[in-house]
């Protein structure tokens, strides 16, 4: 299960924030990753953003409410709610990820490689290691992608959209020829 205070943490360093609350789950987002957290956990998210100095309170939220805070604008959002189109989203041709423990480093940065197609001809992509935490605790039940520098789309056990996660958009080409050798 995800930790909310972990997640502000996280969310804290970017000091952007858009959460949205349901009837059973706040969903939030740092535009990077889409997490879905139950009551009980994002009202943590909301403690311990809040407890920061450094960062703007979040307000308490009604259903279907959606805030948004961040360096350029901070408020509710009426006009167009930039997180249901993921939640609700249709996504065709999906393919299952399996995200392994490879991490590839370029630039003193981190990398986590996913693997995703057919078993003899398998893709490959990488996602700031940094959001590994969440994924290993976010306890979905598959990972999906259309293709690579698409974004991971998380399922839950009833097949139920759990979370989103960016992939790194690499011109560079050179680290899946190196990832392709480890993990081909």
């Amino acid at each position: 299960m995800i930790k909310g205070k972990r997640l502000a943490q996280s969310f804290r360093e970017k000091k952007r924030v858009i959460i949205k609350k349901e009837k059973e789950y706040f969903w939030v987002t740092n535009i990077y990753i889409l997490i879905r957290l139950s009551l009980k956990e994002g009202k943590q998210f909301f403690k311990k953003w809040n407890s920061y100095k450094s960062t703007k309170n979040l307000p308490e939220l009604n259903e279907g409410e959606v805030y948004e805070i961040g360096p350029k604008k901070e408020g509710f959002i009426k006009e167009h709610d930039p997180i249901s189109p993921f939640i609700g989203g249709a996504y065709p041709n999906m393919k299952e990820v399996e995200i392994t423990d490879i991490t590839y480093i370029s630039s003193d940065k981190l990398f986590r490689v996913y693997l995703f197609g057919k078993k003899d001809k398998k893709k490959q992509g990488i996602f700031d290691h940094k959001y590994s935490f969440f994924i290993d605790k976010m306890d979905y039940e598959k990972a999906l992608v259309q293709k690579v520098n698409k974004p991971i789309i998380f399922k839950d056990k009833k097949n139920r959209f759990k979370g989103l996660l960016m992939p790194i958009k690499s011109k560079q080409k050179d680290y899946l020829k190196e990832i392709k050798k480890i993990a081909g």
